[in-house]
């Protein structure tokens, strides 16, 4: 399945027929919520880099719209044959929600200059965020599309003029974010070709406040354009008219729910549900562990597991799926933030229904992962074997072990199944790792090839045939005995709770 929430741009490589449209970007998203695979993780919103509200075009595969959904295309008038992919995302992001009961702040506007069309739509701005969409389409795009050996489209981007849309108001030190899921489209009937980008910012709540305290009545939008050899240049100004006093407030809900783990885990004991917030468009719910934790927690699940994801779930029975799960300093982003934990953003909230007033916050399971080694192992090959290992709720045999062309190999038993496989340890001689990869001579090259060549995980055991024993793979220079550091590594925590939520 393709990532669509990454730090940079990832886009759907797939042609997909109607009536899939919709089943197929609510899949693709929820596989990817989070990023590729936690040993390789991920992506929040905060590592998207850019400290300002800007968006790139920039140009990959593609979605082919088919001209039934051509009744709905009156929504947006120019943006016409994008309106399927809009429909679908529309209502995963929360906007239909929202626009079903008349909240909609920021009406669409399009800009029209030398062929090009661009319009900005569905933008919404909460206490601390501001959402919104910007399609393109010209003829120049449409010319330097083609056709992937998968079916999608790409477009020649050294052939096509790139544009850059800022908000001038929130472009300095306000925030930080991206584009969160991006596709290119083309129109059945026309054959043109749109560009389509949904996209996300997190905004300084303080400044954000002083900003509408000055009763503006507009946000200013800057587009820039990049062309082949050419640096940027100011391509076109507009203005989006609001009125801040038609903004609906969000409902923030303190919580401070403390949550045991049972039985209890070696590092996480509990968590506490610290706080809610419900949305025209989507719930935030913001989940803390203990301050300066030694681990990371993630509630999200990835691939197969997707269907065991959080949810929240309403006292008349609607359910809010997960959306994205962000992991407070993953990234050393925030060196002020004491407090580790994630906020999770559901899909629609409650925000109009009067008549909810409980929620529930469904965990079947939660998966830990260290931030640095928690414990060692010596280990000989000279040595007599078995060697019993404990490390957290793990128990172990090492059986036996051998070094062979810059590895040592080792066999595992485990000794206590019951709490999850050997594979959720990840092995590790860290300073002679990080000596073959700094050093830029040839003396390591050609057992970083090896590496590279390496079947397995190398770090990770991996489980044989027989579903007995483990192999082991570890970096080690050719000595005598060997130091290695172990950390857990997506450890599963199963909480299986529904946790009542009073939000009146």
């Amino acid at each position: 399945m393709e990532d669509n929430l990454k730090l940079s741009r990832t886009y759907n490589k797939h042609e997909v027929d109607v009536e899939r449209m919709k089943k197929r970007i609510f899949e693709e998203i929820d596989s990817a919520q989070i990023g590729t695979r936690r040993s390789k993780r991920r992506a929040s919103f905060h590592g998207i880099a850019a400290a300002c509200v800007a968006t790139t075009l920039l140009f990959s595969t593609a979605v082919l719209v088919s001209p039934s959904f051509a009744a709905i295309a009156k929504e947006i008038p120019v943006m016409s044959a994008a309106v399927q992919w809009l429909d679908a995302i529309r209502g995963y992001e929360g906007v239909k929600n929202a626009q079903n009961y008349g909240y909609e702040p920021f009406k669409p506007i399009t800009q029209q200059k030398d062929g090009v069309t661009i319009q900005i739509s569905d933008m919404y701005l909460s206490s601390d965020k501001l959402m919104y969409k910007v399609l393109y389409s010209s003829d120049e795009i449409t010319k330097h599309a083609y056709r992937l050996d998968d079916g999608g489209l790409s477009i020649d981007s050294k052939q096509v003029t790139e544009y850059s849309v800022s908000v001038s108001e929130f472009a300095s030190g306000i925030s930080i974010g991206g584009p969160i899921n991006s596709n290119i489209v083309e129109d059945e009937t026309t054959k043109k070709i749109f560009y389509v980008e949904s996209v996300r910012f997190d905004l300084d709540s303080e400044k954000l406040k002083t900003f509408l305290k000055s009763k503006p009545t507009a946000l200013h939008v800057d587009v820039d354009a990049y062309s082949k050899g050419t640096s940027h240049t100011k391509w076109m100004s507009f203005v989006i008219p609001f009125n801040p006093d038609k903004l609906a407030q969000d409902r923030l809900i303190p919580l401070s729910q403390n949550v045991a783990t049972e039985p209890k885990d070696p590092d996480l004991v509990a968590f506490t549900l610290d706080k809610i917030n419900i949305t025209p468009t989507n719930t935030y719910l913001t989940i803390a562990t203990e301050k300066n934790a030694s681990y990371y927690v993630e509630f999200a699940q990835f691939g197969d597991e997707v269907p065991n994801n959080p949810y929240l779930k309403d006292d008349k029975g609607n359910i809010y799926p997960l959306m994205v799960e962000e992991i407070a300093n993953q990234y050393g982003l925030d060196p002020g933030n004491t407090t580790d934990g994630s906020i999770m953003t559901f899909t629609n909230s409650p925000y109009f229904d009067p008549n909810v007033s409980k929620l529930y916050f469904h965990v079947n399971n939660v998966h830990i992962r260290d931030k640095s080694p928690s414990g060692s192992v010596t280990v000989s090959t000279k040595q007599k074997f078995p060697q019993s290992v404990s490390f957290k709720n793990k128990s172990f045999t090492i059986e036996n072990a051998k070094y062979e062309k810059g590895l040592l190999i080792l066999k595992l038993k485990n000794e206590r199944p019951e709490t999850g496989s050997l594979s959720t340890v990840h092995f590790d001689i860290p300073d002679y790792r990080q000596e073959v990869y700094k050093d830029k001579t040839k003396k390591y090259a050609e057992l970083r090839k090896s590496y590279a060549d390496y079947p397995g995980t190398i770090g990770i055991p991996e489980l044989d045939a027989k579903g007995k024993t483990y192999t082991l793979a570890v970096r080690a220079p050719q000595a005598d005995s060997y130091e290695i550091k172990l950390s857990r590594s997506n450890d599963q925590i199963e909480i299986n709770r529904d946790i009542l939520i009073q939000i009146k």
